[in-house]
This record gives C-alpha cells, structure tokens and sequence, in this order.
C-alpha cells in the first residue's frame, strides 16, 4: 500500500522523510501554483527546514495547466537546473499540480522519485493518491498519462483552511463517492450529519483509505479500481463541455453532477432502487451548489463521453451503484439512457 501520512501543522513526518533520505536525494524541486504559494508556502518552508533554498517551480492555476505544452516547459527547466536521477520532485498543491508533477517525475530522465503533499480536499482523498497522473489532450480529461505512485504522501488537514468555498466543496464531492461506493454505514452517517465539513475532516482518514484499500487491491485499475470512476464519466463530460464554452466549474461539482446522472440511468436500467436513488440525489441537491447545464448541451455531453477512456468496442461504459456499497464497472449505456437520465436531471436539479 503506497505510504499516506497524516500531518500536523508541524510536518513531523516530512521532516522524518528527508532526515531518513538525506543522502539519497542531489536537489529538490517544488512544483506549485500561484495561489498555493501565496497562501501555503510559507508554512511548509518554515516547518521542513530541509526545503530552504530549494528550487521552486511556479505555474499558473487551474486545468489548462495540464498539457504537454506545459510539461515540455517543466522537462526543458528541470533540465536548464541540472536535475538529475537522484533529484526529487515535491508536488505542492491540488490535483492538477499532483497530476501533472507525477507525470512530469514518471517521464523526465526516465523517471525520478516523486512525492505529494496535497494542498486541497479533493486531491488529499483522491488525486494525490494511486498513482495517477497525466495530461489532458484537445479538451479531453486525462488522455496521456501513466501511473506512477509517489515514494508517500503527507496529507496536513491545516492547509484546507485556505481554501475558497467552491474548491472545498469539490473536495467534498469526492469524499462522498467514497462513501457511497464503500459502505452504508459511512454514508448513513453523512446523511444524518448536519454540518458536512466537519464530518469529512473528522472522517477523512477512513475516506482516503476508500482509495487505498481499493488501489492496493487492483493497482492497474483491471478490476475493481475502476469502481473509484463512478460519477466520472457524465461528470468529465459535463467538465469538458464548460471548458470548451469557457465556463468555470470545479471538478468535484462536475461529478457530483454526474453521480446524479449515473443514478439516474442505473435506475432506469433496474439496477439502483427508486428510493435510493432518490435519497441519494436528493442530498447531493441540498448539500452542493449544482450547475447550470442547459437542454441544449445535451448531445455535447453526450459527444464528450464517446471519448471516456473506459469506453470499450464504441460503447458508453458507467461505474453504476445497485446498492450504497456495491457499485458494478464497466456498464454498458445505451445513448439514449445518457439522454434521457440527462433530461430528467436537468428538469429536476438545474441551478
């Protein structure tokens, strides 16, 4: 199971890492944006002592960063600073930056030691961790990439303080696809809480190894890895669509949206009960500030996920709930489900 450690404010675990590998690494590089260095690197330099004088690579926030014109920078930089193969890269920031960062470390002199300490919700219980990383292509999630797990992963709850509203709640969305592809149990607790914020942060080490547990199991996503796309593939559709018509959204809503639409068509198709399906979207209406995604984008939503990587033989393929802690992969979806829980979501929960 890949190393997580959880944090305080005093990094205790980061700073036992560079201790324990002092002579392992020639130089380190942090890759982060600009909001994170505004508002968290000063509390990571001034409580990792290791770190001063480092080299700190700073990039423009936000998904368009994660393009190979981007990484083309990053190679030819690490290479203008003389990285070598003992160098490391810490990765300081949300998901695009652990994405991108693995990537960039998976790729560069055929690869070197990489770690994460995640700055937001969403990438401590999800992008951070398995070993994911890539690039988007043409608009598209995630079409390039490989999966190259971190040397560990230093998870400081203290940071999320920062965090505008919309990006914790992005995370939010993702602590609560855990909970509803794990087990009942967590997701009777959410139901009944009555401030989510805190339940997550009290939470939030049994929500991350949701993640682990599975990952552990299926490391190459051949089986049951593929239950963590649930709520994906409508909800990269939705993102993608907003990005091409140069519309914010985060990535948590975008799948919130599509959990929302994937229950839908599973029960359509017989598979989730009717109460649980209305439970379930009816708290993910109350709890999260949903998007305005209009009749008219619907054959683009659709368009958008004939181009889902888990697509097989030209068909749309959902990870879709029977049951609260029993989702099933790989689903095949005829389009005119995709349409027709579309439709329905869109007269129901539209903003």
């Amino acid at each position: 199971m890949q190393n997580v450690f959880f944090e305080h404010s005093n990094f205790e675990h980061l700073n036992r890492f560079f201790s324990d590998n002092e002579s392992k690494y020639s130089t380190v590089f942090i890759l982060t944006d600009s909001n994170v260095y505004k508002h968290c690197i000063s509390q990571l330099l001034q409580n990792v002592p290791h770190l001063n004088g480092v080299e700190i690579i700073e990039l423009d926030p936000g998904e368009g960063q994660k393009n190979i014109e981007i990484a083309h920078q990053l190679w030819v930089t690490l290479l203008e600073m003389e990285a070598d193969k003992n160098s490391l890269f810490l990765n300081f920031g949300g998901g695009v930056i652990s994405d991108l960062g693995g990537f960039i470390a998976g790729t560069y002199k055929r690869g070197i030691d990489y770690i994460n300490v995640p700055t937001t919700l969403l990438a401590a219980v999800d992008a951070a961790l398995g070993g994911k990383t890539g690039l988007d292509l043409a608009g598209v999630k995630n079409q390039i990439g490989l999966i190259n797990n971190a040397k560990g992963v230093f998870v400081a709850p203290h940071l999320f303080e920062t965090l505008p509203a919309l990006e914790f709640e992005s995370g939010l969305a993702e602590c609560v696809k855990h909970m509803l592809i794990s087990n009942e149990t967590i997701w009777n607790g959410f139901l009944e809480s009555e401030n989510a914020k805190d339940f997550v942060i009290v939470n939030l080490e049994v929500l991350a190894k949701v993640k682990l547990d599975i990952v552990a199991r299926d490391p190459f996503e051949k089986n049951e890895r593929q239950f963590l796309n649930y709520g994906h593939t409508i909800g990269h559709a939705v993102e993608a669509l907003f990005y091409a018509q140069n519309k914010s959204i985060t990535h948590g809503v975008a799948v919130v949206w599509g959990m929302i639409v994937e229950n839908l068509i599973s029960c359509q198709l017989g598979m989730l009960s009717h109460s649980n399906c209305e439970t379930i979207n009816a708290k993910l209406a109350d709890v999260f500030d949903l998007p305005n995604v209009s009749l008219d984008s619907i054959d683009s939503i659709v368009e958008f996920t004939r181009h889902d990587k888990k697509n097989e033989d030209g068909e749309i393929r959902c990870c879709l709930l029977k049951e609260i802690g029993a989702p099933v992969s790989k689903v095949g979806v005829a389009e005119v489900e995709v349409k027709k829980a579309l439709e329905e979501a869109i007269s129901r929960f539209n903003s």
